[in-house]
């Protein structure tokens, strides 16, 4: 169903194959024997952007503690460094200092306490 003319339409509530190279209304089995399909070309994932890069590599200041090395709560060597917003939030979560640092073990026990 790659085909950059097969589309499925509806009409009054119904689907229906349909042929943009043909225009006309096709059965499913006649797309699969197409001799003139074209594929669609996908476009490839951006790639991490400098500025996202630098923000990530300048991450050096939290507000919740001073020593970065450390796990937040248990003294232990970190190994995450977590933002505390996710998502469209991140860049703010870095730019203001709410990170947080955990060992590896803290993170294991804080999900089964989740689950």
């Amino acid at each position: 169903m790659n085909c950059k003319y097969f589309k499925i339409r509806s009409k009054k509530n119904k689907k229906y194959c349909y042929c943009a190279l043909l225009k006309k209304e096709v059965s499913f089995s006649c797309y699969r024997e197409c001799y003139n399909k074209e594929y669609k070309q996908f476009k490839s994932l951006n790639n991490r952007t400098t500025r996202q890069s630098k923000l990530e590599n300048s991450r050096t200041v939290s507000l919740f503690t001073d020593n970065l090395n450390v796990c937040y709560l248990c003294e232990l060597k970190r190994n995450h460094l977590h933002e505390v917003f996710y998502g469209r939030n991140r860049a703010n979560s870095i730019k203001y200092g709410y990170l947080s640092q955990f060992a590896k073990n803290v993170i294991r026990s804080v999900i089964m306490m989740l689950i």
